[in-house]
C-alpha cells in the first residue's frame, strides 16, 4: 500500500526451506532445491517489472536466523519506520 511500511524477510535454511515474513507474520513458504544464489540476485526487481518506491536497509547473511534473531532486528528497526 502506497505510503505504508512493511519490513519483508525471505529466510532460506540449509534444507532448502524458503519462507517469507511481512512485519513478523508469514506469509509464504516453500520447500524447494532449485533455489539458487543467483534466483534472487536482483533486488527490487521480477522480471520486466521494477519496484517502484523506497527500501530501508537491506542485509543479508550467510546462514538462516533463529526466530530470535530475526525479532531483534525486526524490533531494532521498526520505530524508524513507523512500525
Amino acid at each position: 500500500t502506497t505510503s505504508n511500511w512493511h519490513n519483508v524477510v525471505a529466510i532460506r535454511d540449509s534444507s532448502n526451506n524458503l519462507t517469507a515474513y511481512r512485519n513478523t507474520n508469514i506469509f509464504g513458504s516453500t520447500q524447494t532445491n532449485s533455489v539458487t544464489d543467483s534466483t534472487y540476485s536482483t533486488i527490487g526487481n521480477r522480471g520486466s517489472r521494477w519496484f517502484d518506491g523506497n527500501m530501508g536497509p537491506i542485509q543479508t547473511y550467510n546462514r538462516a536466523l533463529s526466530a530470535e534473531e530475526f525479532l531483534h532486528n525486526y524490533n531494532a528497526l521498526k520505530g524508524r519506520f513507523g512500525l
